[in-house]
């Protein structure tokens, strides 16, 4: 029985986690930058916010990196760097890849980004909100209401127990 077949297999599922945990590296974030530089792009990656801005999933030994930024040009052109750099850099940061030859492939090159409208989720959240304080801002108000001890008229010192005897008249 030959092994070969199946280390291979296992040990390309133990590629595919490492390299989403580098993909959010500060390292691979500045090979990605390079590599833009090199396609003469004018974007650039922040330092430390490529792990905030991918989405790193791995199944069945493929990981799918999913990206999320403002511009959609800038976006391409980064899914482009990060495809290069995954490929053209993988044995840098695998050390497992560079000593048996093994090779880091790109299946589906970036797509270009389609604007998503947006969600049920997303247009409710303002007005539930607003309703949300509202109704919050009249309970209060109520409540400071019911909670006031202050003395407004002849009645409220009558309720006391205090007899009235004079009232300046409210001019009109």
């Amino acid at each position: 029985f030959n092994y070969d077949g199946y280390y291979a297999g296992v040990s390309s599922e133990f590629v595919a986690d490492d390299l989403s945990v580098v993909v959010g590296s500060q390292a691979f974030a500045e090979d990605v930058n390079r590599r833009l530089a090199e396609a003469g792009s004018a974007a650039q990656i922040p330092p430390a916010t490529l792990a905030g801005m991918t989405f790193a999933d791995k199944q069945h030994r493929i990981l799918q990196v999913t990206i999320t930024w403002g511009n959609p040009q800038e976006l391409q052109e980064i899914g482009r760097a990060i495809a290069t750099a995954i490929e053209k850099d993988g044995p840098k940061y695998l050390a497992q890849l560079g000593a048996l030859g093994g090779v880091v492939k790109v299946i589906d090159r970036p797509l270009t980004p389609t604007p998503v409208p947006p969600s049920l989720t997303q247009r409710l959240d303002l007005p539930v909100r607003l309703i949300f304080a509202l109704i919050a801002g009249l309970g209060l108000i109520f409540l400071l209401h019911y909670l006031d001890t202050s003395i407004k008229d002849s009645h409220d010192v009558e309720t006391l127990g205090i007899g009235v005897l004079a009232e300046i008249p409210r001019h009109k």
